[in-house]
């Protein structure tokens, strides 16, 4: 409370004394005074307590106070005497509150403390605080909440209606369980849930001879009095009148006390929480540690609030993220504490981007020859189509990084068939006009066979000597390739991770083209820098959102080609039920007899005991029989590699006619004749990944078809039948999987607070990057900042062990 305020009260209580003594010797008449009576004066008093302090009992005073006048005099002096309790435990309780204050002064000295010695934990909580990582206060006041429950727009169980699907909350009123009495085997359990509106009924039945222990089990995991969430499908019952079918129940609050919801306020916290922790006790223990150390967080960043002038202080954000007192405050500390944990990840992210740009280069190395009969040129000339607009703005993106006097490091995204191929041609035949060489390297021997084949001819017809390096070739003809690369003889050269050996050295390596670079480690890629590659362009054919990109790769540039070439033919794609099956495979055999071929996909290489799907091993055999005139092959992780590549040497000279595997293909395989994709048990994939194991089709000039086997109702699947737009699929995967589940929260180091906000706040997380990059350049010690988000960042860094920001 403001000093202002407390001097305010103290004056106004000492007006109410005395009013008090003078009601008392005029024989409570409700003596009147110049401007008001004894009552009126009263009334105003506590409200201005009531609205400063927010304090309830005050609100039930004023309503007893109001009726003063029409009282009698037992009555008034039972009034007058209540008067006075509350005011002198008002008043106590504000001397009580400075002694607190300097008791918390004296015991707890910084976020540091460690949390066993915050009211309402000790010893035995802190080791269940331990499990959450939670060892001091600071990680306690950051542990933000899962989500936060708005009571006021919850539906009542009153306006439940039959066949709509609903999440209610409510107290679980009753749980019980009997025997059927037609079947001694059959456990019914029920469940009574009840808000301020009527209650609503869940069943289970329980099978077995097991039943009875399963009862026993789920009262204890759903104990009488627990708050809950239920998630299910109304349908009328003549006795409740309502039950809940097919639901999903979470026990938010299950100490086994009688919870109040309306004791809880309008919108509350829920917390991930631990065995031996409850909902009840982390808010008491939230609200207990704010309290104590709430005025100790500092402003993480106080030399720049002037570009951060639209967001909350950190201290409020901490407060409201706990304990919201409205939904407008609460998304505001949502956006402050986002801002907060996007500058944990693009800090890092910035010093590796500052590193990068004070390397600096000779001007003569970086100066792009404008020729107009150069490499580059022709090249364009020789293509039968013209660039897009978005690969004309990426080319664009890399000859400006090219020019700069700092190695370029660009990332850059695009479509399957988008003509990122192109883009990579174009940067290498730049650095071989310089007089430097070019590497592009790829994550398997055929993708890696796919692109040398792609690009030879042309190449040698512009005179650029070139060559194939990858692991299986014979020891002379790898010692050819590597004398030509030691005298600068060739001058692009393509390949796998062969390109990384110790014994492969180049005489003026210029530029590394990595392909598929998330299938390469961090030191299989720096091995390249090492071999002097100063610029790097690593490309995706995995579009990702651009907030996840910049959250993954935040200290690399990004560019991305969103646009396909004009003329290709759609693949047809189409969700297909069980009993569409035989149809889709007579379908499939048409197209075989037109000279075409297939892939069939399966989730699984062997049998599952646990999961009810279908496997690539079991499948084979059946799928053999249907399809007995033409030739199969088969293709999965288990297979030695000299096996794997021989069957998709065979798939691509048409001597293998379907090709059944699991998702090793879905990158290196490239056969314009495949024009059927069959995905079994679709709804297993990510949508992102099935985009990609799509994209194997469609490569030729014919019409492609690809057929998800699956269920046709999922709402997930259907956009894969009404887009081939990879970066519109691979933003519909990130809100409906989350950002954790597409790059492994375990992995990146992120808290689940950062990964839930890179949805939809890509614009902030711009303006973080801009922000850390500006704080690094202007104060690279980082003096500016709070010594708590330092701590924090010193954290981060000890747990991702650098590695995760290293490209």
């Amino acid at each position: 409370m403001e000093a202002a305020l407390k001097e305010k009260l103290k004056i106004l209580i000492k007006k109410i004394y005395k009013a008090f003594e003078i009601e008392e010797q005029a024989h409570f008449t409700n003596i009147s005074g110049k401007k008001e009576n004894f009552a009126d004066f009263i009334i105003k008093a506590l409200k201005f307590i009531y609205q400063t302090n927010n304090e309830n009992l005050f609100e039930k005073l004023i309503k007893q106070v109001s009726f003063y006048e029409y009282s009698g005099l037992g009555d008034r002096m039972t009034i007058i005497n209540n008067l006075k309790i509350a005011i002198k435990d008002f008043e106590e309780t504000e001397l009580k509150e400075k002694k607190i204050e300097e008791e918390k002064k004296k015991y707890y000295k910084s976020l540091d403390d460690e949390i066993k010695w915050i009211s309402g934990v000790g010893e035995r909580n802190a080791r269940f605080f331990e499990k959450l990582n939670i060892k001091t206060a600071r990680d306690l006041l950051f542990y933000f909440p899962k989500e936060h429950l708005d009571f006021s727009k919850q539906v009542k169980i009153k306006d439940l209606k039959a066949g709509t699907d609903v999440t209610i909350t409510g107290i679980i009123k009753k749980i019980s369980a009997f025997q059927s009495p037609k079947n001694p085997n059959l456990h019914i359990m029920n469940i009574t849930i009840g808000d301020d509106s009527g209650t609503v009924s869940l069943n289970r039945f329980l099978a077995g001879k097991s039943g009875n222990f399963l009862v026993q089990m789920y009262k204890k995991q759903y104990p009488q009095g627990s708050l809950v969430s239920v998630s299910g499908t109304v349908q009328f019952d003549r006795k409740t009148r309502y039950q809940l079918t097919n639901y999903l129940i979470e026990v938010l609050d299950s100490d086994g006390e009688e919870s109040d919801l309306n004791s809880l306020g309008k919108i509350i916290p829920i917390y991930k929480l631990t065995e031996g922790l409850n909902q009840r006790k982390f808010r008491k223990i939230i609200a207990n540690s704010l309290e104590i150390f709430g005025e100790m967080i500092k402003e993480s960043f106080p030399l720049y609030r002037e570009d951060l002038s639209d967001l909350i202080e950190l201290n409020t954000a901490i407060k409201e993220i706990h304990f919201p007192s409205s939904e407008e405050s609460l998304e505001k500390a949502k956006e402050r504490l986002a801002f907060d944990e996007f500058m944990l990840i693009q800090i890092p992210f910035g010093f590796k981007h500052l590193e990068n740009e004070n390397k600096k280069l000779s001007e003569i190395r970086r100066q792009i020859q404008e020729k107009k009969q150069g490499l580059v040129q022709k090249y364009l000339e020789s293509l039968t189509f013209k660039l897009t607009n978005a690969q004309t703005r990426v080319f664009n993106d890399i000859l400006k990084d090219l020019s700069k006097n700092y190695p370029m490091n660009r990332l850059v995204q695009g479509d399957v068939g988008s003509g990122k191929t192109v883009i990579a041609m174009l940067a290498m035949l730049i650095a071989v006009e310089r007089g430097q060489q070019a590497v592009l390297m790829a994550p398997t021997e055929i993708l890696a066979e796919q692109h040398f084949n792609k690009c030879q001819s042309i190449l040698t017809e512009l005179g650029v000597c070139t060559a194939l390096l990858v692991g299986s070739q014979s020891i002379s003809a790898k010692r050819e390739i590597l004398t030509g690369l030691f005298n600068g003889q060739i001058e692009i050269v393509i390949g796998t991770h062969a390109l990384i050996q110790e014994s492969v050295e180049f005489k003026d390596l210029g530029l590394a083209v990595i392909d598929e670079q998330h299938r390469f480690g961090v030191r299989q890629r720096e091995k390249l820098k090492i071999k002097g590659a100063f610029d790097c362009l690593f490309m995706t054919a995995t579009p990702i959102p651009r907030t996840l990109a910049l959250a993954m790769y935040g200290d690399l540039d990004l560019s991305e080609i969103d646009e396909l070439p004009p003329g290709r033919k759609a693949i047809k794609t189409k969700l297909v039920s069980a009993k569409e099956r035989k149809a889709v495979h007579n379908f499939v055999k048409e197209e075989l007899k037109k000279g075409r071929q297939a892939y069939i996909i399966f989730p699984l290489i062997d049998e599952s005991e646990t999961l009810n799907l279908k496997s690539v091993i079991q499948e084979s055999e059946k799928l053999k029989e249907i399809y007995s005139e033409y030739n199969i092959g088969l293709v999965h992780g288990k297979l030695i590699y000299e096996e794997k590549e021989k069957v998709m040497q065979a798939f691509r000279k048409n001597e293998i006619q379907i090709l059944i595997g699991t998702t090793v293909i879905e990158v290196g395989v490239d056969v314009a004749n495949a024009t059927i994709m069959i995905i079994e048990d679709s709804e297993r994939f990510g949508l992102a990944q099935l985009h990609q194991l799509r994209g194997r089709v469609g490569r030729g000039s014919e019409q492609s078809y690809c057929f998800l086997f699956g269920d046709p109702n999922l709402e997930r699947l259907k956009i894969m039948e009404e887009t081939e737009n990879g970066f519109l699929i691979a933003k519909k995967d990130l809100e409906l999987r989350g950002a954790g589940e597409l790059i492994g929260d375990r992995q990146s180091g992120i808290t689940d607070f950062a990964l839930k906000n890179l949805i939809g706040r890509g614009e902030l997380l711009e303006r973080a990057k801009d922000f850390a990059r500006k704080i690094i350049k202007e104060d690279p010690e980082l003096n500016s900042l709070s010594n708590d988000f330092k701590e924090r960042l010193k954290i981060l860094r000890e747990r991702l062990q650098l590695s995760y920001f290293s490209h």
